[in-house]
């Protein structure tokens, strides 16, 4: 799944005015959107780990990558993700998954 922040997004004004790059938290709202998209049996319950690596401009497209889910009966799901700018990883982390009632 992709996603790109407008230039004029409000989170932009504040995180460094006259050269604005996307906060790390409204990057986690698109992560934590498209696992909703790409796994709808489940929700998230924890993360696990977050890790941003490099910037993100507004405008660039970021492209959400998941590795597969694995599961256990003595463990949540978990669920292992890359974020790509321009094929150059910017983010990874794990998230911890349960299946929605």
């Amino acid at each position: 799944m992709q996603f790109s922040i407008n230039a004029d997004h409000p989170a932009l004004s504040g995180h460094f005015p006259g050269n604005p790059i996307v906060p790390g938290v409204v990057m986690q709202d698109h992560i934590l959107a498209a696992v909703t998209v790409a796994f709808p049996a489940y929700q998230v319950v924890g993360i696990r780990k977050l890790k941003f690596l490099r910037r993100l401009l507004p405008q660039q497209t970021c492209d959400v990558q998941f590795g597969a889910i694995q599961l256990s009966e003595m463990y949540d799901g978990r669920l292992r993700f890359e974020c790509l700018q321009a094929g150059e990883r910017i983010a990874e982390g794990n998230l911890l998954l349960e299946t929605s009632v």
